[in-house]
């Protein structure tokens, strides 16, 4: 699949955009025809930083959900990361 895709920090830029848009989608109305759309067009800007294969990157990535998503806060969101994922996954 190709395409006009993301990458660096304007995909992970999206990706915060997508996190507000799916937490407000479920606090409010819920879905229609403006919010899928919506949703596709993040869905395939995110697709770039994975693809890129870039570990840093993913890292950041994932920091990003732990605070935004799960609430924690930066210094939780470090400790999962470097204290769990780097031993476990093997990105130490």
């Amino acid at each position: 699949m190709s395409g006009p895709f993301l990458t660096g920090d304007k995909a992970l830029e999206r990706l915060g955009d997508m996190t507000g848009l799916v937490c407000g989608i479920a606090d409010r109305e819920g879905i229609g025809v403006y919010e899928t759309k919506l949703l596709e067009r993040y869905l395939l800007d995110m697709e770039a930083a994975l693809r890129a294969r870039d570990v840093e990157r993913a890292k950041s990535l994932v920091m990003r959900l732990l605070i935004e998503v799960l609430g924690y806060d930066s210094v939780r969101a470090k400790f999962v990361m470097y204290n769990h994922l780097n031993k476990n996954a093997g990105w130490g």
